[in-house]
């Protein structure tokens, strides 16, 4: 999605946080709980912004400096968790051998805005553009 096509607000919509109960310390299980999730999501054809990972999902209408902060911390919190149970060094070697959207799904988390996953790097340019409105 381009970013021209985005739709920012300058008054930050309402931001639900969730945190989710992990199935079980397996990436395998937390790449399939990710997917399904996502899965859940566009079957009920929801719209908004939505960012998940295995272990929290943060909603909101559209995407703002409020649901950018809150996804990033949730971010955060995961790595932590993982790497309080893996070891950084560990986490960082498993995401390598990893492919993109397994990743997504058990580490870094998935950014999903009006239905379309945003990569990584447009999350930030996206993060960038609000600071502009700011």
């Amino acid at each position: 999605m381009p970013l021209n096509e985005i739709p920012f607000q300058r008054k930050s919509p309402v931001v639900h946080v969730k945190e989710r109960q992990l199935p079980e310390w397996d990436e395998d299980a937390w790449i399939e709980s990710t997917s399904k999730k996502i899965g859940e999501i566009a079957e009920g054809k929801r719209r908004g912004c939505f960012y998940l990972n295995p272990g929290f999902i943060v909603s909101a209408t559209r995407f703002s400096a409020e649901f950018s902060s809150k996804a990033r911390k949730c971010q955060a919190n995961w790595y932590r968790r993982v790497d309080q149970v893996l070891l950084r060094k560990h986490r960082k070697r498993r995401e390598r051998e990893l492919d993109f959207w397994s990743r997504q799904n058990a580490y870094t988390g998935i950014l999903i805005i009006e239905g379309q996953p945003i990569p990584p790097h447009e999350w930030t340019a996206m993060e960038a553009k609000i600071e502009e409105f700011t």
